[in-house]
């Protein structure tokens, strides 16, 4: 070692820093090679360092190791001989993961290698305990940056858009349930004379005057209706959604697995976010049109669910499959959340009745999400400029029809979309009607099992892929296990709630908050099969399954506007 010099042992740093005479003990001159000055170390008042805490300057001399261990020179000044320069050294692994830092004062700074030395042979603990801490933090930041890796990648912002997309396909449908109390139901307007209240608002031909209280002044504060429609017309509205869904999820994933999802999610957004601001003024043309549109719209979101399933069989890894799929499926329940409070809040606008307001929120939503998804989502992990031979396979149809898991599957799909129609159509009906909630506690009150689903679908997606990853059971088995947990657990709730009146409402609450809970842990049982056994073709069979669970769900709302008329 060269005279004037200082080495630090294992992990150890001697660093030397001039204090200027205003006491900022600034860094002047860090290179990494040779140089010099012509001030004496001692008359220019230099302090030593070990590399134990943060060094107290804005400015640290940085670079990569070399060798077992790094060596850096603090420059002095460019004239003075190679000898006098200082030179500090530390472990490659500590210098790697950590900042120029500091430590008290030592003395005797002229007798500098005795020093340090000295100082490092009298506290091994100590040193010890650091190059542990060093460690431990090495391991904490590699894994916050694998986390943080990993959910910014390309594959989580795809399941990010996902989530956007579904909430707005979700949304969309949803709304029409609280709408319709709003459009059929208005509470507030004073008239002098309540038998003339008929054509207070002089929109369209059927609003009516259907109650109203007097009051001191002589007015009357009454509960008017925009629009008059019997239960069985506004079982044909609410269901106008789900007759649309029939026609699209079929063709839209055979589309979807032929060319790529992302166009036809776009599309989809497109025409239901348009179908869905235009409903309002078709409305108050005539009430054809509310149906019409409603249609119109369920034939466009259709291809939202299998065109997503499309992508995620090129995009979603074995080991994060349900956790990728739980992501997009995230957002119905955040819809199921936030629609029915928003759409509360929403409903009670004293402009143009409120209820319009609805339709022209999540319809905007729907159109804000198109461009992301057209500049974040792609078909595939490799974009290839045209399909390869050994793509164009046909579809399996026969193969498909006789498969007994497919048509689990279908079965599981058809008994969980049945539940959720009713829930999406009738659930603010039931609070309004059967336990006389007014219109803003409506609005919370629809939201709670949309919470429960929330949270639900993410502890099944985590619990799925840790049992999956330590192989406590097959793939198939822990499928098995969350459909069977959900089913069985939704089933008893909602057959407790049957049994509750108003004077219940609150334990009826919850009993739905944890039936639809319950129902969610399916989320990682049938709704992700289809890329368990056979992704390349997961698409079609999703629109197949969304079209046979349509189809038998259509006769949910019939069948409740039939019990509520006879009740």
């Amino acid at each position: 070692m060269r005279e004037g010099e200082m080495r630090g042992g294992v992990g150890g740093v001697g660093v030397g820093v001039q204090s200027d005479e205003r006491g900022t003990g600034e860094v002047d001159g860090v290179t990494e090679g040779g140089g010099s000055s012509g001030h004496d170390l001692a008359d220019n008042k230099w302090k030593l360092f070990d590399t134990a805490t943060p060094f107290p300057t804005s400015r640290c001399a940085t670079s990569t190791p070399t060798g077992h261990a790094a060596v850096r020179y603090l420059q002095l000044d460019r004239e003075q001989p190679r000898s006098d320069r200082v030179v500090m050294t530390q472990n490659e692994d500590s210098l790697r993961h950590s900042e120029c830092i500091s430590r008290p004062r030592l003395d005797h700074t002229t007798h500098t290698k005795t020093s340090i030395d000295r100082h490092r042979r009298s506290n091994p603990e100590k040193l010890a305990k650091k190059l542990s801490s060093l460690s431990s933090a090495t391991e904490d930041q590699e894994e916050r940056e694998s986390c943080l890796r990993k959910f910014t990648s390309c594959r989580w912002v795809i399941g990010y858009m996902c989530c956007a997309a579904r909430f707005a396909q979700s949304a969309i449908r949803q709304c029409i349930g609280l709408a319709v109390v709003c459009m059929t139901l208005h509470s507030g307007t004073h008239v002098a004379d309540p038998t003339v209240a008929t054509g207070v608002f002089g929109q369209g031909g059927n609003e009516t005057w259907e109650d109203g209280v007097a009051n001191s002044s002589g007015e009357a504060e009454v509960t008017v209706a925009e629009f008059v429609w019997s239960p069985q017309y506004e079982g044909l509205i609410l269901n106008g959604f789900n007759i649309g869904f029939l026609f699209s999820p079929i063709l839209g994933g055979h589309i979807a697995g032929r060319f790529g999802g992302k166009r036809v999610v776009a599309v989809a957004l497109l025409g239901g976010g348009l179908t869905t601001i235009f409903l309002p003024m078709a409305a108050r043309c005539n009430d054809i049109f509310v149906i019409i549109l409603r249609i119109t719209t369920g034939m466009f979101l259709g291809a939202v669910d299998p065109a997503i399933q499309a992508l995620w069989a090129k995009w979603a890894p074995k080991q994060e499959k349900a956790q990728l799929t739980t992501c997009s499926y995230t957002g119905l329940s955040l819809a199921g959340v936030l629609t029915f409070f928003v759409s509360g809040y929403l409903c009670d606008i004293d402009i143009d009745n409120g209820w319009p307001f609805i339709f022209y929120f999540f319809g905007m939503f729907a159109l804000l999400c198109l461009p992301p998804w057209m500049l974040l989502v792609y078909d595939s992990p490799a974009q290839h400029p045209r399909i390869l031979d050994n793509e164009k396979l046909k579809t399996p149809w026969r193969g498909m029809m006789t498969s007994t898991a497919f048509w689990a599957i279908i079965v599981a799909h058809v008994t969980y979309t049945w539940v959720t129609s009713w829930m999406m159509s009738y659930l603010p009906k039931y609070l309004k009607e059967k336990m006389k909630f007014d219109i803003k506690e409506n609005g919370l009150y629809s939201s709670l099992p949309y919470v429960g689903r929330l949270l639900s679908g993410f502890l099944a997606g985590y619990l799925s892929d840790f049992i999956t990853s330590r192989n406590k059971f097959t793939t198939a088995k822990t499928r098995k296990i969350f459909q069977v947990v959900g089913c069985i657990g939704c089933a008893v709730c909602m057959q407790a709630v049957g049994f509750l009146d108003h004077t219940w409402r609150g334990a009826a609450v919850v009993l739905l908050v944890l039936a639809i809970s319950f129902q969610n842990l399916t989320s990682v049982a049938f709704r992700i099969n289809h890329l368990d056994i056979a992704p390349r073709f997961a698409g079609v069979m999703m629109g197949m399954t969304v079209t046979a669970a349509m189809l038998i769900s259509l006769t949910g709302p019939p069948i409740t506007a039939a019990i509520i008329k006879t009740s």
